[in-house]
């Protein structure tokens, strides 16, 4: 038998608790009415498994400090941080909508002009983050939440380092990134710049698209491998009605080697 929500219209942080949003990787997500701003907002509160143990907690906190420096319409606001009763949160912006995940579960691939509008917008908001030395390193369709009014925003800074920071929290051989989604540098455990996100950004592409991973595999590992080493699928073979510049600019941003693709997101948008 579930648990009852023992948060639910409670007052924390600020903010009176409506209820339960989701369960993720690192904790729970509430929707909340924050007092002060008067608005609905999505707190984040870390799981106490996880509080445990020190280097979570740092993990957890380095998203909200990293994501709380940017500002911009495609990333999810971040409005405090910090720890309150013994729980760590972060409360940030609520979005009304589902994540691109859902999306295309749901209805299926999109048109190109659709899933280049929403990838166009996804390449601003990391072209912000690039410009503040913030890495995603997580960019898949399910940490991108499409809004009600067709507008997405970047959501889970949990994987984000400042490159400034170079404190490497990741453990040896750890992989960080989703397989379907990862750059072969991130597979490899190799040194990863804002190019892993441009990479992840151009399998997200094909995956709105097509519906389709870039590459499929019965494990994580497998599928690894086939980022690392086999050649780019034409999207064309897939989806014979895509534009020709479409696969253009897709294997350039799926390049294996970084300094092959495109060097920055300001580069995308304008090709």
């Amino acid at each position: 038998m579930p648990e009852p929500d023992k948060l639910s219209g409670t007052a924390f942080a600020g903010c009176m608790i409506i209820g339960k949003l989701g369960q993720g990787g690192m904790g729970s997500v509430y929707t909340a009415r924050h007092e002060a701003l008067d608005r609905t907002v999505a707190v984040k509160i870390l799981s106490p498994d996880l509080a445990r143990e020190e280097r979570n907690i740092e993990f957890f906190l380095r998203e909200a400090r990293s994501a709380a420096k940017l500002e911009h319409p495609n990333i999810v606001q971040i409005y405090n941080f910090g720890q309150e009763n013994g729980s760590y949160f972060i409360i940030m912006s609520y979005i009304e909508g589902k994540s691109l995940a859902d999306v295309i579960t749901e209805k299926g691939p999109m048109d190109t002009e659709t899933a280049t509008g929403i990838i166009l917008e996804v390449l601003s908001g990391l072209g912000h983050a690039h410009s503040k030395s913030i890495i995603h390193r997580d960019i898949k369709p399910s940490n991108i939440l499409l809004g009600t009014d067709g507008h997405p925003k970047i959501v889970d800074f949990g994987l984000a380092r400042s490159i400034s920071e170079e404190k490497q929290l990741t453990m040896a051989g750890e992989m960080v990134g989703t397989a379907y989604f990862m750059s072969p540098e991130q597979g490899l455990a190799g040194k990863v710049d804002h190019r892993a996100d441009l990479y992840s950004t151009g399998a997200t592409w094909f995956y709105l698209l097509t519906g389709k991973y870039p590459f499929e595999g019965k494990s994580s590992i497998e599928v690894i491998h086939k980022h690392i080493g086999e050649p780019f699928p034409n999207i064309l073979v897939l989806k014979p009605d895509v534009a020709l510049w479409v696969s253009h600019v897709l294997e350039r941003l799926m390049r294996k080697k970084p300094e092959s693709r495109y060097q920055s997101a300001a580069e995308v948008i304008e090709d």
